[in-house]
């Protein structure tokens, strides 16, 4: 592709390419002192190794010799490691399951957006590591206790995060992102003839979800409870003093549930595939 194409399309993209290093010192880490324990659930730093972060800004024809001067490509090695190997042997391979993500190569690899998702899920894991000690509370004085601690976790949990994304929003350069910075590719606008609003709300969905599952539980609850307590079932006499309308409910409920998420699995799968090739953004 000419120089010129690219230069064009990466200002009109607002494409940031880096400028200037980044001579900001860190604060060091509370752990420090315990690095040759915690070094052991860190990707290997031999095979990911750090790199030089930079100060950035939307590119512009008319600054081409600030980003010429910085901007350097280097040519990897015939021998070097994909980085799709990396992310495969340091993140998703099951003998990694200890280790922390590698969310700068995700973020390299795949892009912010979905770097963004993955130190979510990170965090929400570790997090969850609190409220996992209590493991299964059953029906007792201890399911009090519980909920109370769930709700101090979960503002924790939201306060702890914002602090989190802003850190990582600032490390990313994605502080002033918006999505109009990012216009539909031209594939795309060249397929889309018309545009409408989309009649649908998630709100709508959402609560016609809660509503459904509301009415279904308290319906299979009541029939479960008349047929449990009927006297001429005389086969299910030795099933009840195990199978309960508690039970029975909550067991439907989750083989509903089940069949539901494989079979919307598929449908989303498809559906995957079909915005990857239609979507706004690569």
């Amino acid at each position: 592709m000419p120089w010129d194409v690219l230069c064009t399309y990466a200002e009109v993209l607002h494409i940031k390419l880096p400028i200037q290093p980044n001579d900001l010192s860190s604060r060091p880490s509370p752990w420090r002192h315990f690095s040759c324990i915690t070094k052991h659930f860190y990707p290997d730093e031999q095979l990911i190794m750090k790199e030089t972060e930079f100060f950035t800004a939307p590119f512009e024809k008319d600054r081409l010799e600030y980003f010429h001067s910085r901007f350097n490509v280097k040519s990897e090695d015939e021998g070097s490691t994909s980085e799709r190997y990396l992310l495969y042997r340091e993140w998703a391979h099951p003998k990694s399951f200890y280790k922390m993500q590698p969310l700068n190569l995700i973020r390299k690899y795949y892009g912010e957006k979905i770097g963004i998702y993955f130190a979510w899920l990170g965090f929400y894991t570790i997090m969850l590591a609190l409220a996992a000690v209590k493991l299964c509370i059953f029906d007792n004085f201890g399911t009090l206790v519980f909920a109370v601690f769930m709700s101090i976790w979960v503002t924790l949990f939201l306060e702890f995060w914002k602090r989190y994304q802003a850190e990582l929003e600032y490390m990313w350069d994605t502080v002033e992102f918006l999505e109009q910075d990012e216009p539909p590719r031209p594939e795309y606008e060249a397929k889309c003839t018309h545009e409408r609003k989309n009649p649908v709300t998630g709100i709508l969905l959402i609560l016609a979800s809660i509503m459904g599952i509301i009415v279904y539980r308290l319906a299979a609850f009541f029939a479960f409870s008349a047929k449990l307590r009927a006297q001429d079932l005389k086969e299910l006499q030795p099933l009840k003093e195990y199978v309960t309308p508690q039970m029975a409910t909550a067991v439907t409920a989750s083989l509903i549930s089940f069949v539901v998420i494989m079979i919307l699995n598929i449908l989303y799968e498809r559906v995957a595939i079909w915005i990857t090739d239609f979507g706004d953004f690569f």
